[in-house]
């Protein structure tokens, strides 16, 4: 049986977590006086890392999923050679991992490093898809919004994949603030990423980027201020 926790009785390791765990979409549909016995009954718990630190590493085994509170996390692909490309930057309220903890291969293929300083908590995968002993009213919404959350993540990768598949760079790099304008709800926004980091997800040399996002500037397809941009225009004809 589920017994509703009220604000007060909200354990202080939880209490500052509350408002990004609210807002996930995770617990859409979940009561707040539900979300801490949701966090008792999956063994969730809390970790803080550094920025540039490793979370989760190629090959690792995967037995948990992290939601992100505070920070940014940046999935990463690392060839034999040792080239990277960043795949996707995950902020507050962004999970990581789950796709390795709930597959029948339970290694990651990507490796996952703070961008920032950055705080997560952790689902042990198996607590959370399967319905525990109580019965939890909320449990079978945390299964069904964890399938929401699979099917959003699948979106954005491949969103990179048509990012990618443009033929010249201004194409790439204006599909690329297309998609962040998007998700911001707006042609004015803030990219997640610096220039380096733009170049490794572009798959371009940060010069060539550089001089790219200029000539943009100059073709008044574009306005930028450091991560700040704005389109102006379509770059049908680019």
């Amino acid at each position: 049986m589920n017994i509703p926790v009220s604000h007060k009785e909200v354990p202080a390791v939880w209490e500052a977590a509350l408002p990004v765990l609210k807002k996930s979409q995770l617990f859409a549909g979940v009561q707040e006086n539900e979300i801490v016995p949701m966090l008792h009954c999956t063994g969730a718990y809390q970790k803080e890392f550094r920025s540039g630190e490793p979370i989760l590493l190629r090959e690792d085994t995967v037995s948990c999923a992290g939601l992100i509170l505070s920070g940014t996390v940046q999935m990463i692909q690392e060839d034999v050679f040792g080239v990277r490309t960043i795949l996707m930057t995950l902020g507050p309220g962004e999970f990581f991992g789950e796709s390795f903890a709930c597959g029948t291969q339970l290694h990651a293929s990507v490796s996952f490093e703070a961008q920032t300083d950055s705080k997560a908590v952790y689902f042990p995968f198996h607590r959370m898809l399967t319905m525990c002993g109580s019965a939890c009213s909320f449990h079978q919404r945390l299964i069904e919004n964890m399938v929401f959350l699979l099917a959003d993540k699948n979106t954005r990768l491949m969103a990179k994949l048509e990012i990618l598949s443009k033929r010249t760079l201004t194409q790439k790099i204006l599909s690329l603030l297309s998609f962040e304008a998007q998700r911001a709800g707006s042609l004015y926004f803030t990219l997640p990423m610096n220039r380096d980091e733009m170049a490794e997800y572009l798959c371009v040399n940060r010069s060539a980027l550089s001089r790219e996002l200029s000539l943009m500037k100059d073709k008044g397809l574009i306005d930028y201020d450091r991560n700040t941009f704005r389109i102006l225009r379509s770059g049908e004809e680019a």
